[in-house]
């Protein structure tokens, strides 16, 4: 019987833990709720092949908010800072959609991506709503 408690127990933490934005599994914080713009995560973002080749990882800051409903999910505009001395070019994608970025050194681009979420209420609500999002393709410019 307490094994079947802790397992429930667990079960209903970790999807609890589950709900919520992230990039590369670390969440953003939106302490003005999702329709203002989260709190920037930095990243050092490359590949195998920037690795293999000994290429240093780019330096870049990400932000991102809910700009609409949508009939089941959120629409979210990404902003992509390159705080590195070289530009970067790379996808962030989740399992819906990705959206394509090329970003110049010192210079900061937009991008518009879907999550098809079950479970959101409202706008407001899509910054607790579970949406993974992943650096792909990363090549330095």
């Amino acid at each position: 019987m307490y094994r079947l408690m802790l397992i429930m127990a667990i079960a209903i933490f970790s999807q609890l833990a589950a709900k919520a934005v992230t990039l590369e599994s670390r969440q953003f914080v939106f302490p003005n709720g999702a329709t203002e713009w989260s709190e920037p995560l930095e990243f050092k973002i490359g590949s195998a092949k920037m690795e293999k080749k000994d290429v240093e990882f780019v330096s870049v800051s990400v932000r991102i908010r809910a700009t609409k409903k949508i009939a089941m999910g959120c629409r979210y505009e990404i902003e992509v800072t390159c705080t590195d001395a070289r530009g970067v070019r790379f996808e962030i994608a989740n399992n819906d959609y990705k959206v394509k970025l090329k970003v110049k050194p010192g210079a900061t681009e937009k991008g518009i991506i879907d999550s098809f979420t079950r479970g959101c209420k409202g706008l407001e609500s899509c910054g607790e709503c579970s949406n993974f999002l992943k650096f792909k393709e990363v090549e330095v410019m």
